[in-house]
């Protein structure tokens, strides 16, 4: 059960937070592990996963493997999108 005044997690947030934190590529296999930890559906976490991809966020070196972008981390453009999406992401708030 979500707590109220704290950011609910969605596939988007947890996707980012996670792959912003770690230093080599994750397999789709294990983020949706991860995910399942959090209540989120499999499906859930790969359309975000999908739909990251294509806003430049995230990269895939190899099948099946999911890394930040590097046009993400480094300052810029895609940098500032990066944080503007987190920060969005973060206001998401569980209704009083």
């Amino acid at each position: 059960m979500p707590i109220v005044g704290h950011p609910t997690v969605t596939p988007k947030s947890l996707l980012l937070d996670l792959l912003r934190v770690t230093p080599r590529p994750v397999a789709v296999k294990q983020l949706v592990a991860v995910g399942a930890l959090f209540g989120l559906e499999g499906n859930a976490v790969r359309v975000a996963l999908t739909r990251l991809v294509g806003r430049g966020l995230l990269a895939s070196d190899e099948r099946g493997s999911y890394r930040l972008a590097a046009e993400a981390v480094d300052s810029g453009a895609a940098g500032e999108r990066l944080e503007a999406l987190v920060a969005f992401t973060r206001a998401e708030r569980v209704p009083a």
